[in-house]
């Protein structure tokens, strides 16, 4: 292979690693864009605040089913002759 040949390939190496990296910041830019979203907080201290919600909600549903089996037991009880 000619220099001109391989100053060429690597020029055109180079081309293609800087168009990557130009790609590759500009996704990161658009990803810390997404997650911050302007918020003054990070997402998985919003996102473990939210599931620690739906546990509790669960443990308040669970306790709410309780109590109708327990009201639903006695009523049957009060209708037995």
């Amino acid at each position: 292979m000619s220099e001109n040949v391989i100053v060429a390939l690597i020029a055109a190496v180079q081309a293609i690693m800087l168009a990557m990296l130009g790609r590759a910041a500009t996704q990161q830019r658009r990803t810390r864009e997404a997650i911050t979203n302007s918020h003054s907080t990070h997402i998985r201290d919003d996102l473990d605040e939210l599931a620690a919600q739906v546990r509790d909600q669960g443990k308040d549903i669970g306790g709410i089913r309780s109590d109708i089996r327990t009201l639903h037991r006695h009523l049957l009880s009060k209708e037995k002759p």
